[in-house]
């Protein structure tokens, strides 16, 4: 199932390296994920410029995560601090 919603179009899923270099020009656009299975990751928005564009495509992928089968979907965003 994760291979099908990491398919959708402006999704990056970064290793551990990338994640720990993680830092947009403007704002950070990644957001870490957790799905209900336990599977997640560091997402990298990109083309997001505001910290309202990033929740929203972070929601988004969330929403669509569920609709292909995720029992649950759990992000936080970087740019508005971790927790």
């Amino acid at each position: 199932m994760l291979k099908n919603i990491l398919n959708f179009e402006g999704v990056t899923l970064l290793n551990k390296e990338e994640q720990k270099t993680v830092n947009g020009d403007k704002i950070n656009t990644g957001c870490r994920v957790l799905l209900g299975s336990g599977a997640g990751g560091v997402i990298n928005f990109i083309g997001a410029t505001t910290g309202e564009q990033v929740s929203a495509a972070a929601n988004t992928w969330c929403v669509n995560a569920i609709a292909n089968g995720a029992s649950s979907c759990r992000y936080d965003c970087f740019y508005d601090g971790q927790g």
